[in-house]
């Protein structure tokens, strides 16, 4: 009867011989996927400030609220209810009065009520 390590040696040799008929069948025998293309990037060439996903801007909401204080109008204008002429009402009265203090301090932008600050209490922090 063949010993503990011959038999562990035959099946490490099995077992290798078919990781390599696996390997060798992808790599040299398979067809291509189709549909898909090889890109070959060179990452010395990439830099995060040219990403396009940092571009696309993250609608406001409860779990990634806005800064009122800091907001561009661009910003903003993602709030529900708020488009550009609000947008940039926020930011002059900001500008002539200085920061809110409170999310109630919008109501005194023109055009603000009480239901446009409803919708939007949740998408937006106050900070000093």
């Amino acid at each position: 009867m063949p010993s503990e390590r011959v038999i562990s040696a035959a099946l490490l040799g099995v077992a290798s011989v078919g990781l390599l008929a696996i390997v060798g069948y992808n790599l040299w025998i398979a067809p291509p996927a189709e549909g898909l293309t090889v890109v070959n990037i060179d990452s010395s060439s990439i830099s995060l400030e040219e990403s396009p996903e940092l571009d696309t801007p993250i609608v406001p909401d409860a779990e990634h609220p806005l800064d009122v204080n800091a907001a561009t109008e661009e910003e903003l204008d993602l709030l529900p209810g708020i488009g550009e002429v609000l947008a940039g009402r926020i930011v002059q009265y900001r500008e002539e009065h200085g920061p809110f203090q409170s999310p109630e301090d919008l109501l005194n932008v023109d055009g603000i009520g009480e239901s446009t600050l409803a919708d939007i209490r949740d998408r937006i922090i106050i900070t000093p």
